[in-house]
C-alpha cells in the first residue's frame, strides 16, 4: 500500500511541478509580449529617430556650406566688369567673357555656368547639358 501512496504522491508531485511551470510560461510569455517588447521598441525607435534627426542636421548643414560657398564663387565672378557689363546689354557677345566663362572653376571642375541679360534672354551658355531651363518661357 505504502508503494501506491508514494506512486501516487509522485505523481501529484509531477503534476504540481507540471502546472508550476506552465504557468511560469504562461506568466513569462505575456511579461514579454505585453511588457518588455514594446519597452524594447520604443528605446529602439527613439533611438533610430534621435540618429535619423542628427544625420538631417548634419546634411542641412553640409547643404548650406555647399550653397554659400557656391554662391561667393558667383558672387566674386559677378565683379568683374565685363559680366556686369554683358548682363546690363552693353557688351553681352564680347570673346572675353565667353572666355571668363569657359574657363570657371567652380568646386574643383570646370563650372557650368549660365549668362542671362536683364530681360532672360541667355547671353552665354558655357556647356549644352546645363540642368534646367533658363529661358523666359520655361515649358
Amino acid at each position: 500500500m505504502k508503494a501506491k501512496k508514494a506512486s501516487v504522491l509522485d505523481f501529484y508531485g509531477i503534476r504540481n511541478f507540471a502546472i508550476f511551470v506552465t504557468g511560469f510560461f504562461f506568466i513569462t510569455t505575456l511579461l514579454t509580449a505585453f511588457v518588455i517588447i514594446p519597452k524594447i521598441n520604443g528605446s529602439i525607435e527613439s533611438q533610430y529617430i534621435k540618429d535619423a534627426q542628427v544625420e538631417l542636421q548634419l546634411e542641412t548643414e553640409l547643404f548650406i556650406r555647399f550653397v554659400k560657398s557656391q554662391q561667393s564663387i558667383l558672387q566674386d565672378l559677378a565683379k568683374f566688369p565685363s559680366v556686369t557689363n554683358a548682363v546690363m546689354l552693353s557688351d553681352g557677345s564680347t570673346l572675353a567673357i565667353t572666355d571668363l566663362l569657359e574657363n570657371v572653376v567652380i568646386g574643383g571642375e570646370k563650372g557650368r555656368v549660365v549668362l542671362q541679360d536683364i530681360e532672360g534672354t541667355v547671353l552665354i551658355q558655357t556647356t549644352n547639358n546645363v540642368k534646367g531651363v533658363y529661358t523666359y518661357e520655361q515649358s
